[in-house]
C-alpha cells in the first residue's frame, strides 16, 4: 500500500487531503507543522510527502530542504502546496529541491492524477541522476539551484498546468463576457433605434417619477429636469437647466460631486453617493444620487436620480444624540452614586465633629465650612442624578395649571420688572403623573434660562395645552410614543441660539453663561426629570428670534388621589430606645450611621450584607422595631431583602436609603406612594428626624 505524509497547519484542509488520498487506497499520516512532519518522516518510510508552504515554525521550503539533504529520505518526492502567485515560489521550490507544485484550490481528480504520475516517474527513474548546478539572480537575491533535470521539468510542468487551467478559465470567462457584451450591444442598439418613438414615454416617466431627475451632457451642463427636481431645489426649471450641478451643491460637497462624476467618466457603469444640495430659500436637502451614462443618438448623456433622505438623516442624528445623552447619563449617574456615598460620610462626620467640639471651639468654624462645602457638592450630585434619571421620585397626579399658577406668584421676584410675564392656560387641562416638587423645578429652571436670554427685557410666556401626538410625530422624534399628552411651553423673545448650541443644550455642565454665572446643570436637570417621568422635551430656537421649550408629559385620567407627604415634626429631640437593624455595604457610612443612632439612645444591629441581616434578624425575631436598608446591596436588593424578612417579621417598619437606584424592583427609580425613603447624602438631623417619623408612623 502506498504511504503518504501530509503536512498542513489547517486542520480542515489536512482532513480534506487525507480523505481524498485514503479514498484512493493510500495510507496517510498527518502532521500540523514542519517540526512534527520531520519527526514523522524520520521515523517512518513514506512514498510521497505533501507539504503546505506557509506554516508556523519552519516553512514548507525549509522542510523540503531538510528532507532532500537527508541521505535516507532524499529520494522521497516532495510536493509543495501553493497558489503560485509569485515567480519566487518556483525559484524557491527549485532551490529547496521540491519535486512538484500543486496549486490551491485543486480538483481531487487532478490531484490524484498528479500524485500517481509523480510516483510512476519516480519508479522509472534510475539512481544515476544528473544534477545541474545553476546560480541565478532574481529580485536582487542570488539563488543556487542544484536539481536534476527531471525535477526541473516536473516543476515547470506543474506551473505550466496551472497556466493552462487559468487560461481555460479566462477563455471561458471571455466567452461569457463576449456573449454578455453582444447582448448589451444588441439591447443598446435596440434602445437607440427606439429613442424617437420613446420620447413621449420619456416625458411621462420624468413627470410621474417620485424622485428628482436631471439629464446632463458630458460637461455636466443640465439639459432637462423633472417637476420633482424643481420642488427639491425650490427653483423653476429655467433656473436649473443650462447650469452645472456644482452650482446647486453646498460648498463642502462640491469635491464629492466632482469625484463622483470623474469616477463615472473613467469607469463607466452606475455610480452612487450622498450629497447635500442647496435650495433657493437657503435650506439644505440631503440626497442619495445615482448617476449613469446613457447613449442617446450617439451622445453620452448623464442620467441622475436624486432621492430625498433629509428626514432619514435628521432621524439618524436625533438617534445619535439620544445615544450620546444616554451614555452621558449613565456616566453621570455612576459618578453621582459614588459621590453620594462619600458625601454621606463627610456630612455625617462633620456634624458629629461640630457637636463634639461645641460652639466655642476654634475649629468649629472650619468644620462648618467643610459641612457647607459638602452640602454644595451634594446639591450638584442630586442634579446629576436627576439628569441621569436615577433620582428616586415620589410621583403624584398633578394639575399642571395649578402648579404654573403657584409658580407664577414667585416668578415676578425672580425675572425682574423689565420682562413681561404672560400665562396662556388651557381650560379643562388633563392631569399628569409627576413628582410635584420636581415639576416646579422644571418650570423655574426654564424661566430662569429665559430671563437670562433677555438681558434687555422682553416677554416670557408660559403656556399649557392638551395635545395628541400621532404616529407621524413619534416617528420623527426618537424615543417618543404616540398618545395623549399635556404640553407645557416656556417661550422667550430673547437672543435665541444656533444649531451647535442646541446640539449640546441638555448636556451636564454645558453653559453659554460667563464663568461663575451658572453650573450648566439647569437644563440637564429638566431633561432628566421629564424623561424619568415618561415625557420628552423639545426646543425651537433661531438666533435673534427667541426660544421655545416644549415639555410633553403623558396625560392620565383625572383622580382625586393625593400623594403622601411627610409632615415636619415639631419636636427637636429625635432620641429613641427602639432596636434598629442597619443594612449598608459601605463600611464608612454604616459605622457613621450606627454611631449617630447609638448616640441618640437606639440599639443598633449592623449588617454589611442582606444575608448577614437575615441571620441577625433570626436571632431577634421579636426585637426589631425598624429596618434601615440601602436599596442597592450585593447579592440582593433592598426591596428583595424586605420581602424576605416580611415573611418572618410581619409588620416590620422599613426605611430605604440610597444614592440612586435603577433596580427593576424599584420600577426604574419610582417608589410607591407612602414608601419611607431617604436620599443620600443626608445630615444626622435629617436622618434622625426621618427615623423618628417612620417609627412614630408620622406619615399622612
Amino acid at each position: 500500500m502506498t504511504r503518504g505524509l501530509i503536512i498542513e497547519d489547517s486542520r480542515t484542509q489536512a482532513e480534506q487531503l487525507r480523505m481524498i488520498l485514503e479514498s484512493e487506497g493510500f495510507e496517510v499520516d498527518v502532521a500540523f507543522d514542519g517540526e512534527q512532519g520531520l519527526t514523522l518522516a524520520a521515523g517512518s518510510a513514506y512514498d510521497i510527502i505533501i507539504s503546505d508552504i506557509l506554516m508556523p515554525g519552519i516553512s514548507g521550503y525549509d522542510f523540503c530542504y531538510k528532507v532532500k539533504n537527508d541521505p535516507l529520505k532524499k529520494d522521497i518526492p516532495v510536493i509543495l502546496l501553493t497558489t503560485l502567485s509569485d515567480p519566487m515560489d518556483i525559484i524557491r521550490g527549485l532551490e529547496c529541491g521540491a519535486d512538484n507544485f500543486i496549486t490551491k484550490p485543486y480538483e481531487p481528480a487532478s490531484l490524484v492524477d498528479r500524485i500517481r504520475n509523480i510516483l510512476e516517474n519516480r519508479r522509472m527513474r534510475t539512481d544515476g541522476k544528473l544534477k545541474v548546478g545553476v546560480e541565478i539572480m532574481f529580485m536582487g537575491t542570488r539563488f543556487m539551484i542544484t536539481s536534476d533535470k527531471q525535477q526541473i521539468l516536473d516543476l515547470l510542468v506543474s506551473t505550466f498546468e496551472d497556466i493552462v487551467r487559468t487560461n481555460r478559465q479566462l477563455q471561458a470567462r471571455e466567452a461569457q463576457l463576449a456573449t454578455a457584451n453582444a447582448k448589451i450591444a444588441e439591447y443598446a442598439q435596440r434602445m437607440e433605434n427606439k429613442a424617437i418613438e420613446s420620447a413621449e414615454i420619456h416625458r411621462t416617466l420624468m413627470e410621474k417619477a417620485n424622485d428628482a431627475i436631471w439629464i446632463a451632457d458630458d460637461r455636466g451642463i443640465i439639459l432637462e429636469v423633472n417637476r420633482q427636481m424643481e420642488l427639491m431645489l425650490g427653483r423653476p426649471a429655467a433656473e436649473i437647466e443650462g447650469h452645472r450641478i456644482f452650482e446647486f451643491v453646498v460648498p463642502s460637497h462640491v469635491e464629492v460631486a466632482a469625484q463622483l462624476l470623474a469616477r463615472m467618466r473613467l469607469e463607466g457603469g452606475m455610480r452612487s453617493d450622498a450629497l447635500i444640495l442647496s435650495r433657493a430659500d437657503g435650506k439644505t436637502v440631503h440626497v442619495d444620487i445615482s448617476i449613469s451614462i446613457v447613449e442617446v443618438g450617439g451622445q453620452a448623456l448623464r442620467f441622475a436620480i436624486f432621492r430625498d433622505i433629509t428626514q432619514q438623516r435628521e432621524l439618524e442624528e436625533k438617534y445619535r444624540q439620544a445615544q450620546k445623552m444616554e451614555a452621558i447619563g449613565r456616566l453621570a449617574g455612576g459618578i453621582a452614586h459614588d459621590f453620594n456615598n462619600l458625601l454621606t460620610a463627610i456630612l455625617g462626620y462633620s456634624h458629629v465633629v461640630v457637636d463634639q467640639l461645641g460652639e466655642g471651639h476654634p475649629l468649629s468654624a472650619d468644620v462648618e465650612q467643610i459641612r457647607k462645602a459638602g452640602e454644595r457638592a451634594a446639591a450638584l450630585t442630586r442634579q446629576l442624578l436627576v439628569f441621569s434619571r436615577k433620582q428616586v421620585l415620589l410621583p403624584a397626579v398633578v394639575d399642571l395649571n395649578a402648579v404654573v399658577t403657584d409658580v407664577h406668584k414667585m416668578l415676578r421676584r425672580v425675572i425682574g420688572e423689565d420682562i413681561e410675564l404672560r400665562l396662556v392656560l388651557e381650560g379643562g387641562l388633563g392631569q399628569v403623573m409627576i413628582d410635584p416638587t420636581q415639576v416646579e423645578q422644571v418650570i423655574m429652571n426654564l424661566c430662569v434660562n429665559a430671563r437670562d436670554a433677555m438681558p434687555a427685557g422682553g416677554t416670557l410666556t408660559l403656556e399649557t395645552g392638551n395635545v395628541d401626538l400621532d404616529k407621524t410625530y413619534a416617528e420623527a422624534h426618537v424615543g417618543v410614543q404616540p398618545g395623549p399628552y399635556v404640553m407645557l411651553a416656556v417661550s422667550d423673545t430673547g437672543i435665541g441660539m444656533d444649531a451647535e448650541t442646541k446640539s449640546h443644550l441638555f448636556e451636564p455642565f454645558f453653559t453659554t453663561k460667563p464663568r461663575g454665572k451658572g453650573t450648566g446643570l439647569g437644563l440637564s436637570t429638566v431633561y432628566g426629570i421629564v424623561r424619568q417621568s415618561g415625557g420628552h422635551s423639545w426646543v425651537y430656537s433661531e438666533l435673534s428670534k427667541g426660544t421655545t421649550f416644549k415639555i410633553y408629559l403623558p396625560r392620565v385620567e383625572k383622580s382625586g388621589e393625593a400623594h403622601l407627604v411627610e409632615q415636619q415634626m415639631a419636636a427637636t429631640d429625635h432620641r429613641g430606645t427602639e432596636t434598629i437593624l442597619l443594612v449598608e455595604d459601605d463600611d464608612t457610612i454604616r459605622h457613621m450611621v450606627s454611631s449617630i443612632l447609638a448616640k441618640h439612645g437606639y440599639t443598633v444591629i449592623e449588617a454589611p450584607t442582606p444575608h448577614a441581616a437575615i441571620a441577625a434578624a433570626a436571632q431577634h425575631i421579636d426585637g426589631i422595631d425598624l429596618l434601615v436598608t440601602d436599596v442597592v446591596l450585593p447579592g440582593m436588593s433592598g426591596p428583595e431583602l424586605v420581602a424576605r424578612m416580611a415573611k418572618v417579621h410581619a409588620g416590620l417598619k422599613v426605611l430605604y436609603m440610597s444614592g440612586y437606584t435603577d433596580d427593576a424592583v424599584m420600577q426604574h427609580g419610582l417608589l410607591e406612594a407612602g414608601t419611607a425613603f431617604l436620599q443620600k447624602p443626608f445630615t444626622p438631623e435629617g436622618f434622625l428626624r426621618k427615623v423618628r417619623a417612620v417609627l412614630s408612623e408620622n406619615l399622612v
